[in-house]
C-alpha cells in the first residue's frame, strides 16, 4: 500500500519532469511552423493542411501531424466539422507578418539553427564561463552580425517589434519633459526616442549607434539626429542619457564604462536605464540572463547589483519606476 501510495503522489511531478525534458519537440514543431509561415497563410480564415503544403512545397502528413500537435499548446486550432483544416488562435496569430505586435521574426532569430547551435554548447559556458556563442561562432553576436547582413535585419526586425509595446509602456510610465535634451545610446530604430519626442515636442533628441546601423538610418528621414560612435569610449553632451536593453549584454566592468563615458559627456545629467530586473515580481528575468551569457557576456541583474553598477560610476539610484510591461525604468543621477 505504502509503495502505491508514494507512486500515485510521485505521478504528477513524473509527468510535469516528462513535459518538460520534451520542451525541445514542441520548440521544434514551431519552429518549422514559423518557418514555413503557416500562420500568415492562414490569415483570418481558415485552409486545409492540404492546401498549406502546397502553397509551402511540405509534405500534406507531416503539416498535419505537426498542426495536430501544436494544437494542444494553443497553436492553431483544428476548425469543428472539418477534416483536416486548421484557423488561428491568439498565440498563432502573433506569428503573422501582418500582425501589430507580429514575433515571427523574434520566433525565426530564437528557433533558428544558430540559436539550437549555440544552447548546445551551453554545458561548457557553464563550464568555462564563456559565452557559447563564441565557441560556435568563433567571434562575439554582434561581430558576427556585422558579417551576416540577412540575419542581422532578422534579429533588428525581432527587436524591434518586440519593443513597440515596451516603448509606449516606458513614455507612459516616465515624465521626460524635464530634459531638454536626450541620447538614446544603442537605440537601434530610434523608435523609442521617435516615440517620446512626438510626445513631448519640446525635447530634442539624438540617437547613439554603430556605424554599420547609422549608415542604415541615415537613408531615411527622422526627427532626431544620427550619431556614430563607441559608447565605451566618447559621447555626446545631453541632458539625459537613456540606456535600454543594453546593459544586460555586457559585464559589470563594461557596464561601468558605459556609464562612465556618460559622466563624462556630462558630468551632472541623470542617466535612464530600461531593463528586466530579477526579483520584481516576474520570473521571465531569470530565463533571459541565460541567454544573456549563451550569446553576450552579459546577465541581467537584481536591483542591488544595477545600485552596485551605479555606485561604481559615481551615480546613485533616485528612482524606480515600474511600467505595464516586462521593464523596470531606474534613474541614476549624480
Amino acid at each position: 500500500m505504502s509503495t502505491l501510495t508514494a507512486s500515485a503522489t510521485q505521478a504528477p511531478a513524473v509527468y510535469t519532469v516528462l513535459a518538460d525534458i520534451n520542451q525541445q519537440w514542441f520548440v521544434a514543431a514551431l519552429g518549422a511552423a514559423v518557418l514555413f509561415n503557416f500562420a500568415s497563410i492562414i490569415g483570418d480564415g481558415a485552409l486545409t493542411t492540404q492546401e498549406l503544403a502546397q502553397q509551402t512545397q511540405t509534405q500534406e502528413t507531416w503539416v498535419y501531424r505537426t498542426l495536430r500537435a501544436l494544437s494542444t499548446r494553443g497553436y492553431f486550432l483544428p476548425v469543428e466539422g472539418k477534416s483536416r483544416m486548421f484557423r488561428n488562435t491568439p498565440h498563432s496569430d502573433v506569428l503573422r507578418d501582418d500582425h501589430p505586435q507580429s514575433m515571427r521574426a523574434l520566433a525565426l532569430t530564437v528557433l533558428g539553427r544558430r540559436s539550437a547551435q549555440q544552447w548546445s554548447f551551453f554545458p561548457e559556458t557553464m563550464r568555462t564561463g564563456q559565452p557559447a556563442a563564441e565557441m560556435v561562432l568563433g567571434m562575439s553576436t554582434y561581430e558576427y552580425f556585422d558579417q551576416h547582413e540577412e540575419e542581422r535585419l532578422l534579429f533588428d526586425q525581432a527587436m524591434q517589434n518586440f519593443a513597440s509595446t515596451v516603448n509606449t509602456a516606458i513614455v507612459e510610465a516616465f515624465d521626460f519633459a524635464r530634459y531638454s535634451t536626450i541620447l538614446d545610446i544603442g537605440g537601434g530604430d530610434g523608435s523609442l526616442l521617435e516615440l517620446i519626442i512626438r510626445c513631448y515636442p519640446a525635447v530634442s533628441g539624438a540617437l547613439f549607434e554603430r556605424p554599420i546601423l547609422v549608415k542604415q538610418l541615415r537613408q531615411t528621414p527622422c526627427p532626431f539626429a544620427v550619431i556614430a560612435g563607441d559608447f565605451f569610449e566618447e559621447l555626446p553632451a545631453a541632458e539625459l542619457y537613456i540606456i535600454k536593453e543594453v546593459l544586460h549584454n555586457w559585464s559589470d566592468e563594461q557596464c561601468i564604462q558605459i556609464l562612465q563615458a556618460c559622466r563624462r559627456a556630462n558630468p551632472q545629467a541623470a542617466v535612464l536605464v530600461s531593463e528586466q530586473v530579477i526579483g520584481e515580481g516576474r520570473n521571465f528575468a531569470e530565463w533571459l540572463d541565460l541567454l544573456m551569457g549563451v550569446e553576450q557576456n552579459g546577465c541581467e541583474r537584481t536591483l542591488q547589483e544595477y545600485k552596485a553598477l551605479f555606485a561604481g560610476a559615481g551615480y546613485h539610484l533616485s528612482q524606480t519606476v515600474p511600467t505595464h510591461s516586462s521593464h523596470t525604468l531606474l534613474l541614476a543621477e549624480v
